[in-house]
């Protein structure tokens, strides 16, 4: 049976022993930048798939109340998730990306507020397919009466029916058969606080997925010195198969200025984390920000 582990707790450290838990996949985290505390990074995905760990990912902001539900932000959220899903974890094509309704909405609100939502999502997901990004499927975490709305008007491939059995529609929507991962009560596991989730033994497909640790992406870590030492304002060369983004700021919710072709030489001025503020004409100039992991020293 496959068992899972939702947390929104780092594991990069504590991912062997959750395997020798019996853990075969970690459900981690996508949101906003200032929720940091919670997202999964780069170094920790590599982390886990390292240990030969499967991944499962979420977004979630709040997302608790019918506030938190819209078109607009439905399709906000889909490409602050397909961004930093392609450009920071450089999750696969067909894998899954779930969206928390975290609370037990009425049929009104999840037809008023979380549909919508949820066809925003689908719109920003075939808008970042017909630009070029991967494809990704769509799942919901909620209760059984969200997950089985959802699947009716076919705005998602997976559902996660939540731990609280006292939602609505709870127990007719694990009869139906339709689910595909079942969130289990809170415990700790390894020292690690979260949740146990169990696979549907009759859908085993809930789009985790394993990181190719041979793809230029993931391997690549960031180029030492750059920024704020010895490495700063040296040359450096764009190693993107496809091509480099450079955006206005350092992050993937920042917008996208120009793409640099792989093998274009460009010279770091500073360090933002995994980003890196470029020239990339020589001028002295800054240009923008590019993810550090696809420069490599020239």
């Amino acid at each position: 049976m496959t068992m899972a582990f939702d947390t929104t707790e780092n594991c990069s450290r504590s991912v062997t022993s959750l395997k020798r838990q019996g853990i075969n996949t970690i459900i981690r985290y996508y949101c906003r930048p200032e929720l940091n505390w919670k997202r999964m990074g780069q170094a920790e995905s590599i982390a886990i798939a390292r240990a030969g760990v499967a991944l499962g990912v979420v977004y979630q902001n709040r997302q608790n109340q019918p506030a938190d539900f819209s078109a607009d932000k439905g399709e906000a959220s889909g490409n602050q998730a397909c961004d930093y899903a392609e450009n920071v974890i450089f999750q696969p094509a067909d894998s899954a990306i779930y969206f928390a309704v975290d609370f037990d909405p009425s049929e009104a609100v999840v037809k008023g507020n979380i549909v919508p939502f949820f066809k925003g999502i689908q719109k920003a997901f075939k808008a970042k397919v017909a630009s070029g990004s991967p494809s990704y499927r769509i799942g919901v975490y909620g209760s059984g009466r969200t997950c089985r709305i959802l699947l009716e008007q076919e705005l998602v491939d997976y559902t996660w029916i939540t731990q609280s059995t006292g939602f609505a529609e709870y127990r007719k929507f694990l009869a139906s058969g339709k689910w595909n991962l079942k969130q289990l009560l809170p415990t700790t596991i390894a020292g690690v606080p979260g949740d146990p989730d169990e696979a549907n033994p009759n859908q085993a497909d809930f789009g985790s997925f394993m990181l190719d640790l041979g793809a230029p992406g993931p391997a690549a870590p960031p180029p030492d010195g750059i920024g704020g030492g010895t490495g700063a304002g040296d040359l450096f060369t764009v190693i993107a198969r496809s091509g480099l983004r450079v955006r206005s700021g350092p992050g993937v919710e920042f917008d996208i200025r120009s793409l640099l072709p792989a093998g274009t030489k460009v010279k770091v001025l500073s360090r933002s984390g995994d980003w890196a503020k470029i020239d990339a004409t020589g001028d002295g100039n800054a240009d923008g920000f590019v993810f550090a992991a696809f420069l490599a020293p020239s």
